[in-house]
């Protein structure tokens, strides 16, 4: 039960990394198309990269666990 919650948590995470992504190139597109605009373009590069991060962080540890795993399953 506790490793399904923890899956399900991940996921939500990578998620919400993925929106963070996502709402990030828009607002950078957005901001650098605009030419009054330019600080929409900052908050969308900072959100762009802190959910790059994020991913790659959970991503990371989720294969560093598994890995952990097979190599106690192989001794």
């Amino acid at each position: 039960m506790l490793a399904i919650l923890k899956v399900i948590g991940r996921v939500f995470l990578i998620s919400i990394g993925l929106l963070c992504i996502a709402g990030g190139g828009l607002c950078v597109v957005l901001g650098s198309t605009s030419g009054e605009v330019g600080g929409i373009a900052a908050i969308g590069l900072v959100s762009l990269l802190l959910g790059a991060a994020g991913v790659w962080w959970i991503l990371r540890s989720w294969m560093g666990e598994r890995r952990e795993k097979e190599g106690e399953d192989v001794r």
